[in-house]
C-alpha cells in the first residue's frame, strides 16, 4: 500500500479525491480580501496601483519600481493618460509571490 500525498483531499460524501486547489487562485482571492479589508482601491480588471502593489508585496515602492525596470518584478500594465501610470493585476502579484 502506498501513502497518499498530504496535499490530496477526499470528498466527505463519496470518498473520492477532490481536485487540487489552484494556489494562484487562492492567493489572488486572499489579496482581493486583503485589499477590501485594508481599503485599497481595486480597479476594473482586478488591478491595483504601484504603491498598493508594493504594499501588498511587503516592499518599498522604489524596490518594486526597480524590479519593474530590471524586468524581475511582477507583470505590469500601463494605464492613464498616455500610459502615465502603472498597474498590477492581483493575479500577477499572486504569481510573483508564489514563484
Amino acid at each position: 500500500m502506498t501513502a497518499e500525498p498530504s496535499t490530496l483531499h477526499r470528498c466527505p460524501h463519496c470518498g473520492g479525491f477532490l481536485p487540487a486547489a489552484d494556489p494562484v487562485e487562492d492567493m489572488t482571492a486572499s489579496l482581493r480580501s486583503h485589499c477590501r479589508d485594508a481599503g485599497i482601491t481595486v480597479y476594473p480588471g482586478d488591478r491595483v496601483s504601484e504603491a498598493a502593489a508594493a504594499s501588498l508585496l511587503g516592499m518599498a515602492r522604489g524596490t518594486l519600481e526597480n524590479r519593474r525596470l530590471a524586468g524581475t518584478g511582477p507583470t505590469v500594465t500601463r494605464f492613464g493618460i498616455r500610459g502615465s501610470r502603472w498597474a498590477y493585476s492581483l493575479r500577477a502579484l499572486a504569481e510573483f509571490q508564489i514563484r
